[in-house]
């Protein structure tokens, strides 16, 4: 199944063109940013989220644009995250890690689903490439959860065997849950699938976000931030009890700072929100944020979930 943007945007070529790169900051230490340029290998996937972004029926960018990109992110001193749709259907991956880690990119992060990484062979072969992170999708401690949002039915067992595979080769990976209407219950369970399967790993929380016309801006998809509080907190206190490293709070993926249900702990020290033109356009900070003391460090609330929900969830911290 592929997924699409309205067709009125740009043509083919020109959509590729632009979306196969992108420029970002990697908060990872919550303090310390460094450069990170997303590149997009190719667009197509082997699963079918619905609140994926991505426009999957994009031919794959050419080679040498991707090369470009790989040499642009060295010449900046950024890392690469090497993404797609899924970048481990591209025959080209391991080249690609090899040409980036020959032109100096300092570090390179593979975005994946991880279902072609259950091949042992294939996963050596990437690792060995030059693959230095991973963030891996899973969006269910269960078949039965996971496959119904990806859409992808049999994928789930062969995520949780790739995640096995990196796990032997050391590879430090960060697991990503979406949560979203279908899997918010099923958060705590995640955790304790993580901590008892892959201790050395860390959880990167992600909440569903209506940032393109491709996801279907519903109740049925987008749960209210306050909906969910109750497993995200439960979820939360299982992680400290078990010693799962919870991150993704500081990202624009995740929720409104003053909605993190255990307070802020180590976000009070974030750098201020990067907003580009884009994810201005994407989020608002209403009247209520004007005061918070987060403002700076704070993504607002994306468009789209004020035109679903409204904005009387927040709570602004005033001192």
């Amino acid at each position: 199944r592929t997924r699409r943007r309205s067709p009125h945007l740009s043509p083919a070529p020109d959509r590729t063109a632009r979306r196969h790169i992108a420029h970002g900051q990697d908060i990872g230490s919550h303090r310390n940013t460094k450069q990170e340029h997303t590149v997009r290998v190719q667009f197509r996937c082997n699963q079918a989220c619905d609140f994926c972004f991505v426009s999957t029926h994009l031919p794959d960018p050419q080679e040498q644009a991707v090369r470009a990109a790989l040499e642009a992110a060295a010449a900046a001193g950024a890392v690469v995250s090497m993404s797609g749709g899924e970048p481990t259907l591209n025959p080209r991956l391991c080249d690609y890690l090899r040409y980036a880690k020959q032109v100096g990119v300092p570090a390179v992060e593979l975005q994946t689903n991880a279902v072609r990484l259950a091949d042992p062979q294939l996963c050596a072969a990437v690792v060995a490439a030059g693959v230095d992170t991973a963030f891996v999708s899973l969006h269910g401690s269960r078949a039965e959860i996971c496959d119904a949002i990806t859409n992808a039915p049999g994928t789930w067992a062969k995520t949780v065997a790739g995640l096995d595979q990196l796990a032997a080769h050391g590879v430090a990976t960060r697991v990503n849950f979406v949560m979203c209407r279908q899997n918010a219950d099923d958060f705590p369970a995640v955790v304790e699938l993580v901590a008892s399967r892959w201790p050395s790993f860390d959880l990167t929380f992600s909440f569903v976000a209506p940032s393109t016309d491709l996801v279907p801006r519903t109740a049925a998809l987008i749960p209210r931030y306050s909906s969910v509080f109750g497993p995200l907190l439960a979820g939360l206190e299982r992680a400290r009890d078990l010693g799962v490293t919870v991150t993704g709070f500081e990202s624009m993926c995740s929720i409104p700072l003053c909605l993190k249900p255990d307070g802020l702990g180590d976000y009070e020290q974030l750098s201020a929100a990067e907003v580009g033109i884009d994810s201005a356009s994407e989020f608002e900070k209403p009247a209520g944020c004007a005061d918070c003391s987060q403002r700076d460090r704070c993504w607002g609330l994306r468009r789209g979930y004020v035109q679903l929900y409204g904005s009387d969830e927040l709570r602004p911290f005033l001192s």
